[in-house]
């Protein structure tokens, strides 16, 4: 039901369901409105067969400059607009005192989330059932596009996205685009295309759902979804062995990338675990400025602080790493040779730095004199801001 938004601002106020006739004129005079003040403007494809609807959405791209929600409020002749990330939620009076339409409109940061949204918002809960096919696998998709539905163990932990182009996830799904793009007249056109995907496992599918108890509840009130669900039980199919997330690693061309996160993840987890300021201070028995002596010493002698361009035989330059944060793909020289050793051998080589540091002279630290020497340091910048 519409009207959800404006429980707390329009408490008093009536959000009927509106029948074909009144929403098509409300869609045509809000779009031809946004047009106005955004460049790209749709109206997701609504579910086949629907008797009424509660509200109406927009997927708009690309703003007038300077547009913000009280223009846009004007724009559309709304009473109240309520605005929060990349939903603006409008209230339109309709032609009854104190009644309103709902309107929402999603807001696409360039044209390609703009395409993604779109399909995502069209066809009622046609992308909740993709979402459960890609679950099947281990998978998970949504206005994003695909990913592996487990984060990566990388520290922190990672989203690992395999496409955000729609047609090549159907692709992937064994679905055809261009049947998608030529519509469906009804439910059961959407539930026939569906079964043709080397993803329409029923059993799968059915197992996977009562197992998966996270948004229970929003599934079961989705209607079409829970239709889906009693088509899957009614149309057994051939169960064809179904692909594994490693192979959409593979089919999407994530390989590389993959096991290059995988390997640095790993290698500093372990050089995290054999190798910290305490393990050097229990070792060694020294404590304060002489265990950072220790510990660069030994990273010097494993090939100091220089950047990594091949780990696992993968050259992390021929990566695309598409906004995943440089330092899940960053590993020191020191780092990798340390992933390759015990804790044992760590503390081998700990101890012979520490005697030799030692036996040189190196391990004295003048506590005065540093000292003296930061208040000298402070001393040389107040002077230098006066």
């Amino acid at each position: 039901m519409g009207g959800n938004a404006f429980k707390a601002t329009l408490p008093d106020a009536s959000f009927p369901r509106m029948r074909p006739a009144l929403y098509n004129e409300l869609k045509q005079r809000v779009a031809a409105s946004l047009q106005t003040v955004y460049t790209s403007v749709a109206v997701p494809h609504e579910a086949p067969g629907k008797l009424d609807f509660g509200d109406i959405d927009f997927v708009v791209c690309h703003p007038r400059d300077g547009l913000n929600p009280e223009m846009l409020r004007v724009a559309l002749g709304a009473q109240h607009i309520i605005a929060i990330g990349n939903v603006s939620n409008l209230a339109i009076p309709l032609r009854d005192k104190d009644s309103f339409c709902q309107v929402d409109i999603h807001v696409c940061d360039d044209i390609d989330d703009w395409q993604r949204t779109f399909f995502f918002l069209s066809y009622g809960d046609l992308s909740m059932i993709l979402g459960l096919m890609a679950r099947a696998l281990d998978l998970s998709l949504g206005r994003h596009g695909l990913k592996l539905a487990r984060p990566l163990p990388t520290s922190p932990q990672l989203a690992f996205m395999l496409s955000s182009s729609v047609p090549n996830i159907l692709d992937f799904f064994g679905l055809s685009m261009d049947r998608w793009q030529q519509g469906f007249s009804s439910e059961a056109d959407i539930f026939s295309w569906l079964s043709t995907s080397r993803l329409y496992n029923p059993a799968k599918l059915l197992r996977c759902e009562a197992t998966n108890t996270s948004g229970s509840r929003t599934r079961d009130a989705r209607p079409m979804y829970q239709r889906f669900l009693v088509y899957a039980q009614r149309h057994e199919a051939p169960c064809p062995q179904l692909p594994s997330a490693l192979e959409a690693i593979n089919v999407f061309g994530k390989r590389s990338l993959h096991d290059a996160l995988l390997h640095v993840a790993a290698a500093k987890k372990h050089v995290q675990s054999v190798f910290t300021g305490k393990l050097v201070q229990a070792w060694t028995g020294v404590s304060g400025m002489p265990v950072r002596f220790v510990m660069d010493e030994t990273k010097r002698r494993l090939g100091g602080e220089g950047i990594m361009h091949t780990v696992a035989g993968i050259s992390i330059d021929t990566l695309q790493p598409e906004g995943i944060p440089a330092m899940h793909l960053t590993l020191r020289v020191w780092e990798s040779a340390m992933a390759e050793m015990s804790a044992d051998q760590v503390k081998t080589l700990v101890m012979e730095v520490k005697l030799e540091l030692e036996a040189e002279g190196k391990l004295d630290f003048d506590w005065r004199a540093a000292k003296q020497k930061r208040a000298s340091q402070r001393s040389s910048d107040t002077q230098g801001l006066a």
